[in-house]
């Protein structure tokens, strides 16, 4: 496992690459846990304004609890009528706006040392798929 010089990524393919390290984590091998480990961390700090920014306001939690009420298939009109009024249609305004400001944060570039590990260093069992996800780190 090497740290490279730095490069440029969209915040967006560190997310993605997050989801990979996850579904990686059970997989057997030193090398891919400590690599993982490290990445996982590097990136939960590097994207920790985001997480803070996506967290859904008050307001939006305690509609969406109170919407739960109601069957999505059976209830459809109910629930219609219950986003349409004044206050919730703003509650639910505000929160698309606020998605909308994470989805344009997460195509900002941002520059990191991602650690590396090699091909040969990857566990036997490691599919075709999950190379896939953590392909940013793998060389």
């Amino acid at each position: 496992m090497e740290k490279k010089k730095k490069n440029v990524y969209k915040k967006q393919q560190l997310v993605d690459l997050l989801t990979g390290l996850q579904d990686v984590q059970n997989l057997k091998g030193v090398e891919l846990a400590v690599c993982s480990q490290k990445n996982t961390e590097l990136i939960d700090n590097l994207l920790a304004d985001i997480e803070v920014k996506a967290r859904p306001p008050k307001d939006f939690v305690d509609l969406a609890t109170e919407m739960q009420q109601f069957n999505m298939e059976t209830e459809v009109e109910k629930v219609k009528a219950k986003e349409q009024e004044p206050e919730n249609s703003k509650i639910i305004e505000k929160r698309r706006a606020q998605l909308d400001d994470i989805a344009k944060l997460l195509q900002e570039d941002i520059e990191c040392k991602l650690f590396k590990i090699s091909i040969k260093d990857l566990p036997v069992d490691i599919t075709g798929k999950q190379i896939g996800l953590i392909n940013l780190i793998v060389t």
